[in-house]
């Protein structure tokens, strides 16, 4: 799915890539200071940090993303990319449940997020960070032939993960279907009206 999305026409690229747009202000990029924008853009994408989820040392000399290694592809902003992905409309994603299929058959019911969505997410987050490299955000060309290297090596990981470890595979591309669709605690109560009842009796207008 994602390698259709990235060779197809540039107007599908844009929309693929403002998905992550607004996704990557969660590694909180736009601190008011071009340096320190950059030198965080720098360290991101350095080893692939973006992919982990993490936070910003700020006692350390230089800037710095404490990166859970334990995690890939479970940065929030990733995350956050994906969901944006699967709920747009304007994106082939296919309804068959097929497509998260559990890698492993005696555990069917523990479904998988497709290696495509994740490198198609990836690949868009890559693209998005590089606009801030100079420390404010000038946005580039989101081109295939440009990225469809990212897309290529990020599908080549996991098939060389699920082969390697295929237990560990299925745990991480789980976890991940996990964070897309079931939202966490905070999240669930963010969506749920927690006002007091008796709260109607003190309006005053």
């Amino acid at each position: 799915m994602g390698k259709v999305l990235i060779t197809r026409s540039s107007h599908v690229c844009g929309d693929t890539k403002d998905v992550a747009v607004s996704s990557v202000h969660g590694y909180e990029l736009n601190t008011g200071n071009k340096r320190t924008c950059s030198a965080r853009v720098q360290a991101l994408l350095k080893d692939d940090n973006f992919a982990y989820p993490g936070s910003w040392d700020n006692l350390s000399t230089t800037v710095t993303w404490k990166a859970d290694i334990r995690k890939p592809y479970a940065a929030q902003p990733l995350i956050s990319c994906i969901r944006g992905l699967m709920s747009n409309k304007k994106f082939p994603t296919p309804q068959n449940q097929q497509i998260f299929a559990s890698s492993i058959e005696e555990l069917p019911d523990e479904l998988e997020l497709p290696p495509g969505l994740i490198a198609l997410a990836t690949t868009t987050i890559m693209a998005a960070l590089r606009d801030w490299k100079s420390g404010e955000n000038s946005p580039l060309k989101f081109e295939g032939n440009m990225f469809n290297r990212t897309y290529a090596s990020n599908i080549e990981w996991m098939a060389a993960a699920q082969q390697r470890n295929p237990a560990n595979y299925h745990k991480l591309m789980h976890k991940l279907y996990e964070l897309v669709m079931v939202p966490d605690d905070l999240e669930q109560g963010e969506l749920v009206n927690t006002m007091a009842r008796s709260m109607i009796d003190e309006i005053d207008f």
